[in-house]
């Protein structure tokens, strides 16, 4: 959703893949899959980037990839030459503003990742390759950055000419006691080496960074998850949240909230603005206005499922529009075996009592 009104989805039916778009909050759904692809392809669609409220992409693989671009909400959708491989599951697009854009793309495996990175100033119409130079003495060539997955290193683009890199420690032998970051102003022609220092209580603890959040030039959150680890297994602990003000020159820290033993999902973290901010634990949501410096909880009226061995419901996706409007699908994994069930709820007072929206699509 990408306001209190307008929103896409990528949905799965008796024919095949669709893409839908809603004007309304989710109330009605307009089916805008594009009718180029032919009949026999339409399970294809392997991607979708949402980038604005009439922009979006369509990856479609038929025996040979295509890449499909609509600017028009999906009225039309035109053929594009891939001049990269961003619209893929290790990649993603975010747009500043209706003409400013960022891609990632991140490939890699054995522990490690490579990222390089796009922008459009045009809207999506046209891409440049941004010649990044690694923080460190490893690449895979000109533009790309060599990042350990194994650690759970996290790489970001913006602000403009801005990269941020939050190092994990998932593979260290022990913790070091502060958060590492390196931040280049000028595209990583040159770094800086940052140590953020974390609470007393948590020295002796683990860190493992979320990607972090802009928004505008100089406002931004960084997630970071903490947990105890040993030769078999990890237990997560907090959620920690560090804030900056000047773009990422300095940060600190905002306040942290308490996280399930088995740490976060991407969907389970919602950063909505440089104030607000909902965590899914369990049963419960936990919400902040302050950038995590004090945390509500709440219980929803509807059941999230995860933590309570009865359920058989799971939250698989959480998106709020702003601090009081959010749209969340729970999965019911027992109710038709062996389908599964997937509802659809809204919720107007964040996150407190959520109502049940029934999907309906029109051509």
């Amino acid at each position: 959703m990408l306001n209190t009104r307008d929103g896409w989805a990528q949905a799965y039916g008796p024919d095949g893949s669709l893409i839908l778009r809603t004007t309304d909050g989710g109330q009605h759904w307009k089916n805008v899959t594009p009718s180029v692809v032919p009949p026999q392809f339409q399970y294809n669609i392997e991607t979708c980037e949402f980038a604005t409220t009439k922009t979006a992409w369509a990856t479609i693989n038929t025996n040979a990839w295509i890449l499909l671009m609509t600017t028009n909400g999906g009225k039309s959708w035109a053929r594009v030459g891939p001049s990269f491989r961003y619209f893929s599951d290790a990649s993603n697009v975010r747009f500043v503003d209706d003409h400013f854009g960022v891609a990632q793309v991140g490939d890699g495996g054995l522990g490690s990742i490579y990222y390089s990175f796009y922008q459009t100033l045009d809207g999506g119409t046209s891409w440049t390759p941004l010649a990044v130079t690694s923080p460190n003495s490893i690449s895979d060539g000109p533009g790309t950055v060599h990042l350990s997955s194994y650690n759970g290193d996290q790489m970001a683009y913006y602000p403009r000419k801005t990269f941020i890199v939050a190092y994990g420690e998932s593979g260290d032998f022990a913790p070091n006691g502060y958060i590492r970051l390196s931040i280049s102003k000028d595209f990583g022609k040159s770094w800086r080496q940052l140590h953020l220092p974390v609470p007393d209580a948590l020295r002796n603890e683990y860190t493992e960074p979320l990607v972090p959040v802009f928004f505008a030039e100089h406002h931004g959150i960084l997630p970071i998850e903490i947990f105890t680890q040993n030769d078999i297994s990890r237990t997560f602990h907090e959620l920690l949240f560090y804030r900056t003000t000047d773009g990422g020159e300095t940060w600190s820290v905002g306040g942290m909230v308490a996280i399930g033993k088995n740490g976060m999902a991407s969907e389970d973290c919602d950063v909505i603005s440089a104030e607000d901010i909902v965590v899914r634990n369990g049963g419960v949501l936990n919400l902040s206005h302050d950038a995590g410096k004090t945390w509500r909880q709440i219980t929803p009226n509807i059941d999230l499922g995860l933590e309570d061995p009865k359920s058989r419901r799971d939250m698989v996706r959480m998106n709020f529009a702003d601090a009081d409007h959010g749209w969340m699908i729970i999965c019911d994994y027992n109710t038709s075996w062996p389908y599964d069930d997937y509802w659809f709820y809204r919720t107007k007072d964040g996150g407190k009592k959520w109502a049940e929206v029934p999907v309906m699509t029109s051509k």
